[in-house]
């Protein structure tokens, strides 16, 4: 009976989700990304990793993460960011 229960809610809550989806004309699960919580945070590192004017020298990611830290961007746990992190950033 609970096995029955349990596929009948999931199903209901998929086909909420679908029509939910189709409705804004895009999905409406998962975790909300750094550019819809933190939109300074996007941006930051792409400034951060520019090469310098006086030197012509960019930081290093794992400076970028280490100044963002600095700056208080921090992961959702208060871990500072890390380089892979930093590079999907940049990528964005």
């Amino acid at each position: 009976m609970s096995q029955f229960t349990k596929s009948s809610t999931v199903e209901r809550l998929r086909a909420a989700r679908d029509r939910r989806s189709a409705a804004l004309g895009r999905r409406v699960e998962g975790r909300k990304g750094y550019a819809k919580m933190s939109p300074g945070l996007v941006r930051k590192p792409k400034r951060l990793r520019r090469a310098s004017p006086r030197t012509g020298k960019r930081r290093s990611l794992r400076e970028v993460a280490a100044e963002l830290a600095h700056l208080g961007y921090m992961t959702n746990t208060g871990r500072s960011l890390a380089v892979n992190q930093v590079v999907r950033l940049l990528d964005a």
